[in-house]
């Protein structure tokens, strides 16, 4: 039987085709899926999951300049809408500008600043490309003066804290477009202001009163009596501290308070 088996093995062994060449590609691709293995594995099918997604990714950028164009396309396409819009708005804006310097004016005059100038300024040229938004491409700043012969110039830098005061309740008398609900907080409102020109004032916080919570601090007996609720604020020292009171009046207490605010006394 070991003869047969020896001669049979001979014969077998004539046969096989032996190729060094083809030993070592073997070994060369094996050492490759090892590789392959440890980079994107660890097990095979790990590795084959890995070539199908990168397969389609390849796909995908195959049509990369066609997708760029269309992309481009597109972009051009929104952007020549948006300016359309842009520019109609910004028609829109200068005409509101001028009708709100109107109303303004005449709004201002009844808050004893009869000189006082108001500009909504919009720049000519737009704002740079990064800067649009959904309010449009101008740039735009007001500019204010409170006195003859003076020029007006940007509001944040030459209004006093009463001037603000005035004109940001003349700006919500003339355009209430924001939800009811908020807060509004007038402080040095009364600054140079009195007799008729604190009613008119007061009479103007009582109307925006109907649409939001206003809050007004002021020493003006013309104003304060039209608030619906008072609040006394005092200060005094207390164990070499100063601490500062708000008490809420009632009905005795607002006559009484208004009538200080008045005469000095009650």
């Amino acid at each position: 039987s070991l003869e047969d088996l020896a001669f049979f093995l001979r014969s077998y062994d004539a046969d096989i085709e032996q190729s060094p060449e083809q030993l070592g590609e073997v070994e060369t691709r094996l050492a490759l899926i090892e590789r392959l293995k440890k980079k994107y594995g660890p097990r095979l099918s790990d590795v084959f999951d890995h070539k199908e997604k990168t397969a389609k990714e390849i796909d995908r950028l195959a049509g990369y300049s066609e997708q760029l164009k269309a992309l481009c396309d597109s972009e051009e396409s929104k952007r020549k809408a948006y300016l359309e819009s842009a520019e109609e708005l910004s028609t829109k804006r200068r005409q509101a500008a001028l009708d709100l310097q109107r109303k303004l004016k005449v709004v201002l005059e009844s808050l004893s600043m009869p000189n006082a100038v108001f500009e909504s300024v919009v720049a000519e040229e737009h704002l740079p490309r990064e800067q649009w938004s959904e309010d449009g491409i101008d740039a735009i700043e007001f500019y204010f003066s409170a006195n003859p012969g003076e020029v007006a110039r940007p509001l944040a830098r030459v209004a006093s804290g009463g001037e603000l005061s005035r004109l940001m309740l003349a700006l919500k008398t003339v355009a209430t477009v924001d939800e009811s609900g908020k807060t509004l907080i007038f402080d040095e409102i009364d600054a140079g202001i009195g007799g008729s020109t604190a009613n008119k004032v007061g009479i103007m916080m009582k109307g925006l009163s109907e649409k939001f919570q206003v809050v007004c601090v002021t020493h003006l007996p013309q104003i304060a009596a039209f608030a619906d609720c008072h609040y006394h604020v005092s200060k005094s020292v207390t164990g070499g501290s100063t601490v500062t009171r708000l008490e809420k009046l009632g009905e005795q207490g607002r006559v009484d308070e208004i009538a200080r605010l008045m005469t000095g006394a009650i």
